[in-house]
């Protein structure tokens, strides 16, 4: 049986949990809010962090532990053993990439560095990409121009106007101080062809009210990308946790000390009549093979994880031996493994319903009791 112990730890670090290595240290998530350099918005970030001082975790060993239904003891000597196998490469080739994680090297000082890889921590950082603030672009003052030309215009013109009207006036007083007869004055060349008045043009202007239009883009994308990032994220949840674990630093486990067998070998469906739905009324038709094993009873299935690991503890701290599977939606279903009878199939169910949660049901048996 192989047990990806990678997989068990970005899940922990996807959960919000810390991890810690023996002999290596501890990795955690920090989470950087977003922020404005210049012109440009980076959004919110997550990366993974690594510190060389050991804490004392046990997390780790109890996903593995119930993932791989093997014991307590068996799942810290694979801690240890996986441990083992880092710090044998960080000895001999200073370095060592860990899948789905990041890598880690040592310098000649003896302390180790780690640099954040491709994971499920980090996904949304490439989904979330920063991008550029544009400058609005201020128009009222493009209507000076035409008001001052016109302006211009109107005063020359009227200059010219009065200009030629008072030559005029001086050339007949001339005429009649000295006897002659006035010439008939020309009429001035502005009233011969009179213009027609017209109103300036000014160019278009932005309405003040629509400004704010220019941040719907921005806004739109921003909720386009944490669309992108929700299911995103989703979706590589469901595939790690579908996952047996293929990459090459996984560590195997041939023939478990407790002799448990591997997950892919347990049988909790008792055959085909286990996919049968059977009421209370069908007790006595219910084959004894489909229930030898036990009973489980589902208490919930949840998205997260580690919505599904607080259960999983809530569970054993009353007592309880716990099952997980993850079904064909991708939801980790949780559950609870216990001895019963066609006798006591009722009050066990009412009994969880009453401690756990309202809205259990069995399993294995594939049982319907009403609520």
């Amino acid at each position: 049986m192989k047990v990806d112990v990678t997989s068990c730890i970005v899940d922990l670090l996807h959960g919000g949990y810390d991890v810690s290595l023996p002999g290596i240290g501890t990795f955690s998530v920090d989470n950087k809010g977003a922020e404005i350099i210049g012109n440009r918005v980076h959004p919110p970030k997550s990366y993974i962090q690594f510190s060389d001082k050991e804490a004392v975790h046990k997390e780790l060993a109890d996903l593995i532990r119930n993932r791989y239904k093997i014991t307590k003891d068996t799942a810290n000597n694979v801690i240890k053993k996986y441990s083992q196998i880092l710090i044998g490469k960080l000895v001999n080739f200073n370095s060592v990439k860990i899948p789905n994680l990041g890598a880690l090297s040592s310098s000649n000082g003896g302390k180790i560095k780690f640099i954040d890889g491709k994971n499920l921590v980090n996904a949304g950082n490439e989904l979330l990409p920063s991008f550029e603030l544009k400058e609005l672009i201020d128009t009222k003052t493009s209507t000076v121009k035409p008001i001052a030309a016109a302006a211009t215009a109107t005063t020359a013109a009227a200059s010219s106007v009065i200009g030629s009207t008072i030559n005029s006036t001086k050339g007949a007083a001339s005429s009649v101080i000295s006897g002659v007869k006035p010439a008939e004055p020309k009429p001035a060349t502005s009233f011969a062809t009179p213009t027609k008045k017209t109103t300036p043009i000014y160019p278009p202007t932005i309405d003040e009210t629509t400004s704010w239009t220019s941040y719907l883009l921005p806004i739109f994308l921003l909720l386009l990308l944490l669309s992108l990032l929700f299911f995103g994220l989703k979706k590589c949840t469901s595939l790690i946790n579908g996952s047996n674990g293929s990459d090459a630093d996984t560590t195997e486990l041939v023939g478990d000390s407790d002799g448990s067998e591997s997950e892919d070998d347990l049988d909790y469906t008792g055959g085909e009549d286990s996919f049968v739905q059977y009421t209370l009324a069908d007790i006595d038709d219910i084959p004894a093979d489909v229930y030898a094993d036990g009973c489980i009873i589902i208490v919930g299935s949840f998205t997260q994880n580690r919505n599904a690991i607080r259960m999983v503890t809530r569970l054993k701290s009353m007592g309880y031996s716990t099952y997980q599977e993850l079904n064909d939606d991708g939801l980790n279903r949780v559950g609870i493994e216990i001895n019963c009878s066609p006798e006591e199939f009722e009050s066990i169910l009412q009994k969880i319903r009453n401690e756990v949660e309202p809205y259990s049901w069995y399993l294995v048996p594939l049982l319907e009791i009403d609520y």
